[in-house]
């Protein structure tokens, strides 16, 4: 495990053993709309760090960019798995679902369980 896990900014090494180092090329890779090697960083980064929701929603946005919707839905619920009030996964999902015609079901169930 990295020696700089919870202050990462502060880390020096660009190491590929580092799922926050990974994460920020897998964020280029996705800036350069090459989605298919952003996927894949997401994925490792995740498997480095199991419990990292901004890598799920990343991969979530990357699916959504290449409009597939299933599997951008599945990578936002994920996230939304480890953080539960996570906005912008909740938000990412609320436009996949949009885009597939269920947003009233989610609106009902988000409400019921965000708002007391």
């Amino acid at each position: 495990r990295c020696e700089f896990k919870g202050h990462e900014k502060d880390c020096t090494e660009k190491c590929d053993k580092c799922a926050f180092h990974i994460k920020g090329t897998a964020d280029v890779a996705m800036s350069q709309k090459k989605l298919d090697e952003a996927i894949a960083l997401y994925k490792k980064a995740i498997f480095i760090e199991s419990h990292y929701a901004d890598a799920w929603v990343c991969i979530g946005k990357s699916y959504m960019q290449k409009g597939d919707y299933n599997k951008s839905l599945d990578a936002f619920n994920r996230a939304l798995g480890i953080d539960a009030i996570y906005g912008e996964a909740l938000f990412n999902k609320a436009v996949v679902l949009q885009k597939i015609g269920h947003i009233s079901s989610f609106v009902s169930t988000s409400y019921n369980t965000y708002i007391p």
